[in-house]
């Protein structure tokens, strides 16, 4: 009981144990937006491609298959967190790792955010006020199963 206590009177001698919580509190969230049935336009276990992500993804498969970028109406920079996967494993494959990677950018983004605010701060609760609204706000974590440019750049700018 006293190594519970602990963990809330120091979360910064806990980091460990607040980061697998966020990574598991991540996990639930968009297993349970994987559960809703949403029409994909790309057929995937964990992933859902809709709107522009298609926009995304079809120039670099042209990359893949036909050595040319196009359509080019898009910023590449989305297509090296695709491609790279992308060389090893299937299109299916690779927008599931593509989601797994989000949860991952996501919950380092949320602990960063909440190790931000206790040491700014100096104050303990300014750590688990973070934690309660960000780390375990579905916000920005219901989109991590969605291929969207968004989901990158939204978690990159969280812990600046």
């Amino acid at each position: 009981m006293n190594s519970v206590k602990n963990i809330f009177i120091s979360p910064l001698q806990f980091r460990f144990h607040w980061f697998v919580l966020i990574v598991i509190i991540k996990i639930s969230v968009t297993t349970i937006t994987i559960a809703q049935d949403f029409a994909s336009e790309i057929p995937s276990h964990l992933s859902l491609c809709r709107g522009d992500c298609e926009s995304y993804i079809t120039p670099a498969e042209n990359l893949i298959i036909h050595d040319s970028y196009s359509p080019d109406y898009r910023m590449p920079g989305y297509s090296v967190f695709y491609l790279i996967p992308r060389m090893f494993f299937n299109q299916s494959a690779t927008l599931d790792i593509m989601v797994i990677l989000q949860i991952l950018l996501d919950s380092i983004s949320a602990f960063l955010l909440c190790i931000a605010a206790i040491k700014l701060t100096g104050n303990r609760f300014a750590f688990l006020f973070c934690f309660l609204f960000y780390g375990i706000g579905c916000t920005i974590s219901v989109y991590n199963k969605f291929i969207l440019t968004e989901s990158h750049s939204t978690d990159s700018i969280d812990p600046a």
